[in-house]
């Protein structure tokens, strides 16, 4: 055992309040330790200094009788009232429908389909009229192409050719 550990025991050590484990232990680690001997000298000195110096007091009858009257005056509560209150019940409740609530929406959230059929469809209609219209009319913003996107050529040691190499589509610019 550590000394700091021991010289926490000694008070009880003293008042002869350990086991016979725990004082044999302490005793053991006493007869090797010069330093946990001499503190336990000095607690034992200041507690017989204290006992032949200091009075013992006893309360006065006066003081027994005004701390009987304080306990009395206090009310004792009837068995109903302890544990919880009413207001904790409801604040209990409050906050298990909160988090409950909470849950299904993730739940419901997660389990909800990404997207609906028949608005991806009605999205492609629209997207298949609008380019018909487009294509139809003619395309105003049709220009010759550029020097530098004909001239295009990937190179392999280039490490963004895979990502060059996908080339989006504007759907009206392919008009002619």
């Amino acid at each position: 055992m550590k000394c700091d550990e021991l010289t926490n025991l000694f008070s009880l050590y003293l008042d002869d309040e350990i086991d016979a484990d725990g004082r044999a232990m302490i005793e053991a680690h006493l007869a090797a330790c010069a330093r946990c001997r001499r503190e336990l000298a000095r607690l034992t000195e200041a507690e017989r200094l204290i006992s032949t110096h200091l009075p013992v007091l006893e309360p006065t009858p006066e003081l027994w009788a005004g701390i009987l009257q304080g306990i009395e005056a206090v009310p004792a509560e009837s068995s109903w009232r302890i544990g919880w209150s009413w207001r904790s019940w409801a604040l209990a409740t409050a906050a298990g429908l909160a988090l409950f609530g909470i849950i299904a929406a993730g739940v419901w959230y997660q389990a909800r389909p990404v997207f609906n059929r028949g608005d991806l469809q009605l999205e492609w209609q629209n997207y298949a009229q609008q380019r018909q219209r487009v294509l139809q009319k003619g395309n105003p913003f049709r220009q010759a192409p550029a020097e530098r996107d004909q001239a295009f050529t990937p190179s392999e040691d280039n490490p963004f050719t895979p990502y060059l190499r996908v080339r989006q589509r504007n759907p009206f610019m392919e008009a002619e």
